[in-house]
């Protein structure tokens, strides 16, 4: 099973991990940042303004935005109200589409002169269990009681065992007002 690390598209992971990496091996306040410098071109990353959850999804401007104020980007950061931050709506406004021929970089340029990068590198998949467990517990644990989140887990992972998916399904489709977000 492969599955992506973030909510956002396939070409917008590469982003994701550059600027996470960034901001965990670097010290920086988000006053400090002058200008994000990144080719936005791949598949569609191209919205700068990323209007609602759909568009910020496909948008590097937020992307990188969003993971250099919250440090992370998972499924709390696809949301209307990480999406109007306004440290994140500020940082969207100083973001600069650098094309691929110039830098295969996200670049964060403070106002002290430093000029902070990292590469983006291929894309990968969450491949295995010790990668994909968190991923699946904070998606699941958005919408699911602890009890109900270990027995789905456990029903997962012994799925070729199961005579049939209906307590998956059961336990999967329950009802919650949040799950209509995710």
């Amino acid at each position: 099973m492969r599955a992506k690390p973030y909510p956002a598209c396939s070409r917008g992971q590469q982003h994701l991990d550059a600027a996470l990496r960034l901001r965990r091996s670097e010290t920086f306040d988000l006053d400090d940042i002058e200008i994000i410098e990144s080719d936005q071109q791949h598949f569609s990353l191209l919205r700068p303004a990323a209007a609602d959850e759909d568009a910020a999804g496909f948008s590097a401007a937020y992307h990188i935005s969003a993971a250099l104020v919250f440090g992370s980007f998972g499924v709390d950061q696809i949301t209307t109200k990480a999406l109007q931050d306004p440290r994140v709506r500020a940082l969207m406004k100083r973001f600069k589409h650098v094309p691929f021929s110039e830098a295969n970089k996200v670049t964060v340029r403070l106002k002290d002169g430093r000029v902070l990068s990292d590469d983006i590198l291929p894309y990968r998949n969450l491949e295995n269990l010790g990668d994909l467990e968190p991923k699946f517990r904070q998606c699941a644990g958005r919408v699911l009681g602890d009890s109900e989140l270990e027995e789905l887990r456990d029903l997962i992972l012994g799925l070729e065992m199961q005579p049939n998916i209906e307590r998956i399904m059961a336990i999967a489709g329950t009802e919650c007002p949040a799950a209509a977000k995710i």
